[in-house]
């Protein structure tokens, strides 16, 4: 089949699956929609197809995929504010609280009143139904943290990821301070801090003696730094029990990091 015919018998197949995926998800038949979706969307990848997608996982209550849906179109969602309150909904029921305050922030400048007052209200309203049981535990576990291996405290911070904003700076502050926990995991916190623009000072303490005085919203984008990529890099190489004895050796635990790169900023104070 010559290439214009086969586009062309593609595309009809795509408009009759499409079809009949809307059939059904009119049907409620979520499941049998979603597989006709999917497969639309990786033959065609459009908005149309995606915010189907993105309803049907809303409709089948898998609030984390709807959210990994939509981030593909990101910009499309956050431009329409009905599509806007119904991608909120989804953060607010798959517990990505902080990811619903860092995209307010990103798009806060863009709004009236009125809409940042609802936006505000969305967040507020999903915190405060957030799993109490889960918060309970994530306490409970941070206060064990500095004697668990790496991956086991890298597991711990993935989820108070997913707390509530006061929550979430609580731990962080009592989990920075704490001087066996690993320097990368506690970069994902410090990051998630500077995203939300924290301007209150942070104690890293460290097994070499260090302690320094962080402010989150003034230091750079770590996380995305070539730095970070390489120590990824490099601590990917080693076996759970080698980074657990690294660490027990003071491996790599000073934050030189911060020093060269913020040295005589008034967002860092380093003693110790």
């Amino acid at each position: 089949m010559k290439g214009k015919d086969r586009f062309l018998v593609l595309k009809d197949q795509i408009t009759f699956d499409l079809r009949q995926a809307e059939i059904l998800s009119a049907q409620g038949k979520f499941y049998q929609a979603n597989k006709l979706l999917k497969k639309c969307y990786r033959q065609k990848k459009n908005f149309r197809i995606n915010y189907l997608l993105f309803s049907n996982f809303l409709a089948l209550k898998d609030y984390s995929m709807a959210v990994a849906t939509a981030e593909e179109y990101l910009t499309a969602y956050v431009a329409d504010n009905d599509y806007l309150k119904q991608l909120f909904l989804a953060m607010g029921k798959a517990a990505l609280f902080l990811k619903m305050r860092k995209l307010f922030i990103y798009f806060e400048q863009y709004m009236n009143q009125s809409e940042k007052s609802l936006f505000r209200r969305m967040i507020d309203q999903a915190e405060k139904q957030a799993n109490q049981q889960f918060t309970s535990l994530c306490q409970s576990q941070s206060k064990k943290i500095s004697f668990w291996p790496v991956p086991a405290q890298r597991q711990l911070v993935e989820k108070i990821l997913h707390l509530p904003l006061a929550d979430f700076l609580v731990l962080s502050k009592r989990i920075m301070a704490m001087r066996t926990v690993h320097p990368l995991v506690k970069s994902e916190l410090l990051d998630n801090l500077r995203a939300l623009k924290i301007q209150t000072k942070y104690n890293l303490s460290f097994l070499n003696g260090k302690n320094i005085m962080v402010i989150p919203s003034e230091l750079h984008d770590f996380k995305n730094s070539k730095l970070r990529k390489q120590f990824a890099v490099y601590f990917s190489h080693f076996s759970d029990q080698q980074l657990a004895n690294l660490q027990k050796k003071r491996f790599f635990l000073n934050y030189n990091y911060f020093i060269r790169l913020k040295i005589g900023s008034p967002s860092l104070i380093i003693t110790g």
